[in-house]
């Protein structure tokens, strides 16, 4: 599969069960409106499109974003370090759940919007198949990520180098997970990251290795199909889509 940076691509993907196709978005350096915009019409879309479940189609969008610090819906905003007026970059109030966290360059943002109703998931299950996709596709690149018990997240020892955070309307999963890859981590030093104090973050340049951004997306791509019982019986193919 060719993922072509900054455009939307229109994966051709096998379901079981007549559900369709997903179609995957991937955008480089945008605002985080951009990708808040594309999360709203997408659920529109998702949602939609159970007038016909035979030709539903889901999405799944990968954004790399410009900086911002995000709230979680409950987020105890104790866990900002600096005034938010000494912040370099802005603060959002989301509706994801979690707590405080940062998206910026070098960083995979993550947003499937599936109808979970269909597959029946509570949103324990689905959050925990999440870190599965992540786990899975980290390890392609070599590292060993791992769970906490009671710490949602992916780990490498006890430094995280993925975020979850997620919402359910009406039975359609929003927002997702976000994994460094290249992410300067200094950014970080504002805030408790996620709430969690005496753990640290990470990425995967920092752990000493180097992957094409838009490879990993590809993989997570491929494995968050396989997981939602969206299986690929012959190697993806993509074309521009509009």
């Amino acid at each position: 599969m060719h993922i072509t940076p900054s455009n939307s691509i229109f994966v051709e993907i096998a379901y079981p069960l007549n559900m369709g196709t997903a179609q995957v978005t991937v955008q480089h350096q945008v605002e985080y409106a951009v990708g808040l915009d594309w999360l709203h019409k997408a659920y529109l879309s998702v949602l939609d499109g159970r007038k016909d479940s035979a030709s539903q189609i889901e999405q799944i969008g990968f954004f790399e974003h410009k900086p911002v610090y995000t709230l979680g819906a409950r987020a105890n905003r104790t866990n900002l370090i600096r005034p938010e007026n000494e912040l370099a970059a802005p603060l959002v109030q989301t509706s994801r759940g979690g707590d405080i966290t940062f998206h910026g360059p070098g960083q995979i943002v993550c947003y499937p919007v599936f109808d979970l109703n269909s597959r029946k998931l509570k949103i324990g299950e689905y959050i925990r198949a999440l870190e599965s996709v992540i786990i899975a596709s980290l390890r392609t690149t070599g590292l060993d990520p791992k769970r906490i018990a009671n710490l949602p997240g992916v780990w490498i020892g006890e430094n995280k180098i993925a975020a979850l955070g997620v919402r359910l309307r009406n039975g359609i999963s929003q927002h997702g997970f976000a994994i460094n890859v290249s992410t300067d981590l200094s950014w970080y030093e504002s805030i408790i990251p996620c709430g969690i104090e005496n753990y640290g973050v990470t990425s995967v340049e920092k752990l000493g290795l180097k992957i094409e951004f838009d490879e990993l997306i590809k993989c997570l791509a491929t494995k968050l199909c396989s997981y939602f019982d969206i299986h690929c019986y012959s190697p993806l193919e993509t074309v521009p889509y509009s």
